[in-house]
């Protein structure tokens, strides 16, 4: 069987913005935090908001769930994240359910299975 590559925008990063402007090159981990806080608080300077980012990965949630096949999902940490908080409310099941770290492989199950609805 083929496998085909599908490239979607709805899996971009969540874009950084920080909310004050700097002179300094700061440490990564307080560029994460300082990049992240804009966002959590909705802030003008973020580029997408809460909601706007609640609602692309709905649109992809929905996007799997409509293509009802196997598929491996690449994308950065903060959204990967957030989508596997979307795809738990949904009431998928996941192998692990500790956060997710860089390289890690993970498996949701999103649709019940026919064979598994037939066996109840």
């Amino acid at each position: 069987m083929a496998t085909r590559m599908i490239k979607t925008d709805l899996l971009n990063e969540v874009p950084r913005s920080l909310f004050f402007t700097y002179r300094w090159r700061l440490p990564t981990v307080l560029w994460m935090i300082a990049g992240r806080l804009p966002w959590y608080f909705n802030n003008k300077k973020q580029v997408e908001t809460i909601p706007a980012t609640s609602a692309r990965i709905a649109n992809y949630v929905d996007f799997l769930k409509a293509k009802n096949s196997d598929s491996t999902i690449s994308a950065h940490a903060f959204y990967f994240a957030e989508l596997a908080n979307e795809i738990k409310r949904r009431e998928a099941t996941s192998t692990k359910d500790r956060r997710i770290n860089n390289g890690e492989n993970r498996t949701f199950l999103l649709v019940k299975r026919v064979s598994q609805e037939l066996s109840r």
